[in-house]
């Protein structure tokens, strides 16, 4: 069922103050839904060329994939867990400025309500295909497989959600883990990626499947989820019971 939702703008950006939005139509320089975007993606890819050349090409369309991406998964999570709420992303469209996409548009606050099953795969379905389009805008110049891409999205994911029982101590991990699987199945993702869930006392670290190559920036050091830094970590652990 269709909702006005006034407050989805402020919530987000009160959970996370980069995630500034307004109500508004797609504007020259925007990166958007069922546009061309290959001149904006492009000039990304370049600007991070130039200040970062010692990175690589899988540094930068990595960079770029988690940069279109992160904007609308945190959104559709806050709607989703904070408001009961389905974001519609038909017309959204993201602020690309001097190597960076911060800020967005949406042209109305209607979104879709009900339960939160139906709104996890709602979303996730209509999230995906933004994606897959997006995806394929960045393959027609630099090599961005479904490989690659999929990791990062269910890394990204999975690492929503963790922040997600942050937000909400009152969700347990079996119902965390319950989410995942909705998740995932939304973005048609394999549920293997679960497994990079570590269960602590009272709530989940996430390990991530894929590498976001920051390190290969000079001054930069690992994630603290990085995968690298849990092989070393597991490496230590088997040596010490060995």
């Amino acid at each position: 069922m269709e909702k006005d939702c006034p407050s989805l703008l402020a919530v987000a950006a009160h959970f996370i103050p980069t995630l500034n939005g307004r109500v508004k139509s797609w504007q020259v320089g925007d990166i958007s839904v069922n546009r061309n975007n290959g001149a904006l993606i492009e000039q990304f890819y370049h600007h991070l060329q130039q200040y970062h050349p010692e990175a690589d090409n899988i540094y930068r369309v990595t960079y770029i994939w988690n940069s279109l991406c992160w904007q609308p998964i945190y959104l559709a999570f806050i709607g989703i867990y904070q408001l009961n709420i389905a974001p519609n992303f038909t017309g959204f469209s993201q602020v690309y400025q001097s190597g960076k996409i911060a800020g967005y548009g949406v042209p109305s606050l209607i979104g879709i309500s009900g339960a939160r099953e139906q709104l996890i795969s709602s979303i996730g379905r209509q999230l995906h295909a933004i994606f897959e389009d997006w995806r394929l805008e960045l393959c027609q110049a630099y090599s961005c497989r479904p490989g690659m891409s999929n990791k990062l999205t269910a890394d990204s994911l999975m690492v929503a959600l963790q922040h997600v029982q942050k937000m909400m101590p009152e969700m347990t991990t079996s119902a965390l883990l319950v989410d995942a699987k909705l998740w995932l199945s939304a973005f048609g993702l394999s549920h293997r990626f679960i497994d990079g869930f570590e269960y602590l006392q009272s709530n989940v670290n996430y390990w991530r499947t894929s590498c976001c190559q920051v390190v290969k920036v000079n001054g930069t050091t690992v994630c603290a989820n990085c995968p690298k830094l849990k092989k070393k970590r597991d490496v230590q652990i088997k040596r010490c019971k060995s």
